[in-house]
């Protein structure tokens, strides 16, 4: 059932009875252990009989506040840190590097594991207990080794409970409890509010006006992995190697005794021979395989030695197209230009999907179908095929493209406005001059476009990275 606006308020903003009848003495202990200005905004002193609003707002102002809780809290978690954490994790760092990471930033924000645990103490310690949470940002990364390679990995937060507006706890099967539901304050800007809900399905989004008592935005999407989605299994197998595709995965206590059919390997149907053009890059191309195949299962090699090529090895593929997918990977640029390009669209998407869901209008890339108009710039949002993008707007590079400055200058006000920013962007909707821009710019960049395209293909024709034999079919 869809939820109107005042609906998705007032869904948002109720709490758990217990948030509600301890949230102001949670904001007491808050204010205890600030002190100064917050403890004496929060009139905690008793009025007298017959003091008048002047006179205790007076006496508010000369009464000296010593702050003795924070002296008091920082005494005992520093008695209870005064030695370092021992941790029993040996050997656990081989199996998933991440660990140390974690250990060294727990929350990607500076702080290590023992400084983070030293926080939560001074907040329990105010509170009487607090939230820990674990999270971890998604990227649109297929398995765990890509997930390293671009340096994401859980972190750790802290969540006052007086940000924790509502929670429920559910009995599991084996006794224990576990959180099945949670809702807490996630941003607070002016009198917008972003308040987060999670259950085991759905995570949904509210944005709050707190001046009109109402939803100006809510946002539902799925919690965990859909039809067609990939997870990944932490093992400790040391060489992803003896994990092929089609594997069944099965319990150690109760294993299965047949694996799950419907998968058989893919077979080769060309072959082709791969040398480097210099002896020496073979330990080099050897590397370069082995993570290829991590990606793509179907690609197949072993060593091959010739009299006039040296040591290579022999490839087998699914087919010459396949053939050439991988030649053309083998010979992509230095590792950091394919992390900036991969970050430029990470960007470019980001942002083009941030201005599409605040309606203001910007300068979008799209590519949709086939033809010669299929790559083209409009002033509506559209999905890049090329790219597998909802939205795709060039950012990145102000200084070299108008396209980027203009996007930029609507970003800005984005910033700026959040929600009222369509009306006062510099361009409005339909603006003609935004069309223009548009227009010209797709004008101007055709030719580019062209020359870029055969720049490539002399490359590729000319390319002298390795040699390759005359493929063979199976």
């Amino acid at each position: 059932m869809e939820l109107t606006l005042q609906q998705a308020y007032q869904r948002a903003t109720s709490t758990n009875s217990l948030y509600s009848r301890q949230q102001k003495r949670w904001q007491f202990l808050l204010d205890s252990y600030n002190g100064g200005d917050d403890f004496r905004n929060g009139a905690y002193l008793h009025r007298y009989q017959l003091e008048n609003d002047g006179e205790y707002q007076q006496r508010l102002k000369n009464t000296p506040l010593d702050n003795q809780c924070k002296s008091l809290i920082s005494l005992y978690v520093s008695f209870l840190f005064r030695e370092e954490p021992s941790r029993d994790w040996e050997g656990l760092f081989e199996i998933n590097p991440i660990l140390k990471d974690i250990l060294e930033d727990a929350d990607l924000d500076g702080r290590s594991m023992n400084a983070f645990m030293k926080d939560v103490a001074i907040w329990s310690s105010v509170f009487g207990h607090t939230w820990v949470c674990v999270a971890k940002p998604d990227v649109g990364a297929v398995t765990l080794a890509d997930e390293l390679a671009q340096g994401v990995r859980p972190y750790l937060s802290i969540m006052s409970p007086l940000v924790v507006t509502d929670w429920a706890w559910k009995r599991q099967p084996n006794g224990a409890y576990g959180l099945d539901y949670i809702k807490y304050v996630e941003e607070v800007n002016d009198t917008l509010l972003v308040i987060k809900e999670w259950t085991r399905e759905t995570i949904t989004t509210y944005t709050l006006d707190n001046t009109g008592r109402t939803a100006t935005d809510m946002t539902v999407e799925p919690n965990g992995l859909g039809v067609g989605e990939v997870g990944y299994l932490i093992t400790g197998v040391k060489d992803v190697r003896q994990s092929r595709v089609g594997d069944t995965i099965t319990n150690f206590a109760r294993p299965t005794k047949e694996a799950l059919g419907g998968y058989k390997d893919p077979k080769p149907m060309v072959f082709s021979g791969l040398f480097p053009l210099d002896g020496a890059d073979f330990p080099v191309l050897r590397d370069a395989l082995e993570k290829l195949q991590l990606n793509d299962a179907a690609l197949v090699y072993e060593p091959e030695s010739s009299a006039a090529l040296g040591f290579g090895f022999r490839c087998g593929f699914l087919g010459l197209l396949h053939m050439e997918i991988v030649r053309e990977r083998l010979e992509r640029g230095p590792v950091l230009d394919s992390i900036v390009a991969e970050w430029m669209i990470f960007c470019n998407s980001t942002w083009g999907n941030q201005l599409a869901n605040h309606s203001v209008p910007g300068i979008y890339r799209t590519q949709k179908g086939w033809g010669p108009q299929r790559t083209r710039m409009q002033t509506m949002p559209g999905p890049h095929e090329g790219l597998g993008v909802e939205n795709y707007a060039w950012c990145t590079s102000p200084l070299r493209r108008y396209v980027d400055l203009v996007n930029q200058w609507q970003l800005i006000a984005m910033a700026q406005h959040g929600v009222t920013a369509k009306l006062v962007a510099p361009f409005k909707l339909k603006d003609a001059d935004l069309m223009a821009i548009a227009a010209d710019f797709d004008g101007t960049y055709a030719p580019y476009r062209d020359w870029e395209t055969d720049r490539k293909s002399t490359r590729l024709n000319s390319s002298h990275e390795f040699v390759s034999r005359m493929p063979s079919s199976a």
